[in-house]
């Protein structure tokens, strides 16, 4: 074969995916429609397309390096799952898309965010403990800091916390509303356990557990600060409700009980770091 029918044919396989599945799967034909000689036909029949899917892979991987400043700690773990070429490979036909489309780099980014959840669950989310997890935390914290951006400062300010301290009606009389940006997700793995290992041993991947985490990220939309904290289930249901139409008191568990308690001082730690502001009752 002449240099220039294989830098064709590779080039080819990498702008154009429908092409690279047709010579996979019926390389015969898809030779037909290039300018080949007799005996470079012959010679093509014995190419590993195997290796040339890798080798797509590799070039779309390298021309998406900017994916990995939105998913850092993803990509490592991806590399250490040897799955960094295989990812590419099959997200080569989307990729070509958005140069051809030529979307901004955040479209580009969900694009793959999008892509990729499906494409972990075609392998096997569970042969790559964490992965799916850590991929999750990461987009989470993309899309919060660009809805940050986009959002108004509040115009509530926190409360003073003190007035939380009234073990009477008083407390319960106040409504408590959401400052800034909240959501809260469940994770089958801790992501910061997940990075942690990353980041000083990697051999504890080996043997990543089930450590299942309620993960609360809030953006202050004042400072356009992101935090993210655990939260229990009970809190989370709480903050559930809060919807600026019910009192503290109508939120919290009936009677005077260490779930009633507890959720009076998560509240209180709520109010402390401005997630929750209050007013009187109408």
């Amino acid at each position: 074969m002449t240099t220039a029918a294989v830098q064709h044919f590779l080039a080819r396989c990498v702008v154009d995916s429908p092409f690279l599945e047709l010579a996979r799967n019926d390389l015969q034909r898809a030779l037909s429609g290039l300018d080949l000689t007799g005996q470079e036909r012959r010679e093509f029949l014995g190419l590993d397309l195997n290796r040339v899917r890798t080798f797509v892979g590799f070039v779309t991987k390298v021309q998406n390096n900017t994916l990995w400043h939105t998913f850092p700690y993803t990509r490592l773990l991806v590399d250490h799952y040897g799955l960094d070429l295989e990812l590419f490979s099959a997200y080569q036909a989307q990729h070509q898309c958005d140069r051809t489309d030529r979307v901004d780099r955040t479209q580009r980014t969900r694009h793959f965010a999008a892509f990729f959840p499906g494409w972990l669950a075609s392998i096997g989310t569970t042969h790559y403990p964490g992965l799916l997890d850590l991929f999750r935390h990461e987009r989470i914290w993309f899309e919060q800091r660009l809805a940050l951006q986009a959002s108004l400062p509040d115009q509530g300010r926190p409360i003073d916390p003190a007035l939380l301290d009234q073990e009477g009606r008083a407390a319960d009389s106040l409504v408590p509303w959401i400052r800034g940006l909240l959501l809260i997700e469940s994770f089958d793995h801790d992501p910061d356990h997940v990075i942690q290992a990353l980041r000083t041993d990697r051999r504890a991947l080996a043997d990543l557990t089930a450590l299942p985490r309620l993960l609360a990220y809030w953006g202050d939309r004042d400072s356009s600060q992101l935090r993210v904290f655990e939260v229990d289930v009970h809190l989370r249901d709480l903050l559930g409700r809060v919807d600026g139409g019910h009192t503290l008191g109508q939120l919290l568990p009936a009677g005077d009980n260490p779930l009633r308690s507890a959720l009076r001082t998560a509240v209180h730690r709520m109010a402390e770091v401005g997630v929750l502001t209050f007013h009187e009752e109408d």
